[in-house]
């Protein structure tokens, strides 16, 4: 009786160990997803307005997309960060603030997922970026 009772204990503190290591885990991956595609979707987006900014000033046509209103400049933004979302978490951008002509973008992302549990937890990260093209 004394090694059943052992053994459902050992078994019972695996599994409580096993939860803690895989929760640990899954926080882990939704913060480096929300660090690596929210700084890559900026990046992405900072690279084709700077091609649009330095078109309006040296007066070329180089620029993959013409970006000529805040609202296409976020809109920008959000489908660079929809694109790279791997895992089944819900981004959303809570506030923003662009200015096309000048290249600032500022954004507040929210990441919301559900744990082992069923619990919603949110991870945030607020980006601010501005484009510096010398004329």
């Amino acid at each position: 009786m004394r090694i059943v009772v052992r053994i459902f204990g050992l078994t019972i503190i695996g599994v409580l160990v096993s939860i803690t290591i895989i929760h640990t885990f899954s926080i882990n991956i939704h913060l480096d997803e929300l660090e690596k595609i929210s700084s890559l979707a900026m990046s992405n987006t900072q690279i084709v307005m700077q091609e649009a900014i330095e078109d309006r000033l040296f007066g070329t046509n180089n620029a993959r997309r013409k970006i000529e209103s805040d609202e296409e400049y976020i809109a920008l933004y959000k489908d660079n960060l929809n694109k790279l979302i791997g895992t089944e978490s819900e981004y959303r951008i809570a506030d923003y603030y662009v200015d096309y002509y000048k290249g600032l973008i500022y954004v507040d992302v929210i990441c919301e997922y559900k744990t082992l549990f069923k619990e919603t937890k949110y991870l945030e990260k607020k980006l601010i970026n501005i484009i510096d093209v010398i004329e």
